[in-house]
């Protein structure tokens, strides 16, 4: 028996019109996306800024449209949801504590503003909700009419994350939500999330640049590069054996310790990122990749499946 895809996306596309030195150029964000989620899945998205993780991002929740492609919440087109049926089911959760909250309110107008605003909630069982919430994320419901200002970094997030719950979602998509935290104060967020995930069975979009990071919490992973799909499949597949160069170049890239038993030499990505306005015809990472041939700089190589996993190399052809 098949788990169910609770997000589909089916060649997602996200276009913009951008003008340079009087031309009109389109800058392709997003092109030609397609994967899909399983409830009570993590995927990470990974890839250098630029790659399209954000939109991804934005185009799902609904704060871009799409120029092309599909996305459907359990077998259903998107299109034909509701906003207050949307609402309830996908929320998201965002990268800076510090600047996401507004400084002129306090906790619990922060927390309970989707509840005023979607389902028109009285004050006296806002607060109810609210104190429920803030139990559950970790943060003390004595402290729910304090300001932004008087909380640290990792206790503004918990307040973010009490936010993205209140409504009680299926998906959360969670856009770099601890990078800008102490490494400690990351674990206590990541392990939060883990324990929250189990307990209310939600599903997690995960966009970050910490490949450690994903590893800990993700099942599958995506590799994004210029607006595309380069690889996808497991985490401990892709770790364990990448597959496409760029993301051997990602996983080479990536700061780590050395152990007495086990040396490791930093190796920086050579190299630039493509121009979005006028991107290569063929492999968009060809001019940094040293395994192309004379035909990745000419063709854009399809999908090709290699064990659990997806590649676009020619590699695998």
């Amino acid at each position: 028996m098949t788990t169910p895809k609770i997000i589909q996306c089916e060649n997602i596309a996200k276009y913009y019109t951008s003008q340079k030195w009087f031309k009109t150029f389109q800058v392709k964000a997003l092109d030609n996306v397609s994967f899909a989620i399983e409830k009570g899945e993590s995927i990470g998205i990974v890839g250098e800024s630029g790659c399209g993780k954000s939109t991804l991002a934005k185009t799902i929740i609904g704060l871009e449209p799409l120029t092309s492609g599909k996305i459907f919440f359990d077998g259903k087109n998107k299109d034909e949801y509701k906003k207050e049926m949307l609402i309830s089911k996908i929320q998201m959760m965002f990268q800076d504590p510090y600047t996401s909250l507004n400084p002129r309110k306090k906790i619990w107008e922060i927390i309970a503003e989707p509840l005023i605003i979607n389902l028109k909630m009285g004050r006296s069982d806002c607060l109810n909700e609210v104190e429920k919430m803030m139990k559950l994320v970790g943060l003390n419901p004595l402290h729910f009419n304090r300001y932004p200002h008087m909380f640290s970094g990792g206790q503004r997030q918990r307040i973010n994350l009490a936010r993205s719950l209140i409504l009680k979602p299926e998906i959360i998509i969670l856009d770099e939500p601890v990078s800008a935290l102490d490494v400690s104060i990351q674990a206590q967020i990541l392990n939060l999330l883990i324990d929250l995930q189990k307990e209310l069975n939600l599903t997690y979009l995960f966009i970050s640049h910490d490949l450690s990071v994903v590893k800990f919490l993700c099942h599958k992973i995506i590799v994004m590069y210029l607006g595309k799909i380069v690889e996808e499949g497991p985490v401990t597949d892709v770790f364990s054996n990448p597959l496409h160069p760029y993301t051997q170049s990602l996983l080479n890239a990536t700061p780590r310790l050395a152990t007495s038993s086990n040396s490791f030499n930093f190796v920086p990505i050579a190299g630039e990122l493509p121009s979005p306005y006028n991107p290569p015809k063929g492999c968009h990472f060809a001019n940094r990749c040293l395994k192309k041939t004379a035909k990745c700089e000419l063709v854009y190589p399809q999908t090709y499946t290699k064990n659990s996993s997806k590649v676009a190399c020619y590699l695998y052809e």
